[in-house]
């Protein structure tokens, strides 16, 4: 389950990566 998390937070983290751009 955590690693799961942590997948959607490396998706999440990277979408406001893009947001930032």
């Amino acid at each position: 389950i955590e690693r799961r998390m942590l997948e959607m937070s490396d998706e999440l983290y990277e979408i406001e990566q893009e947001v930032s751009i």
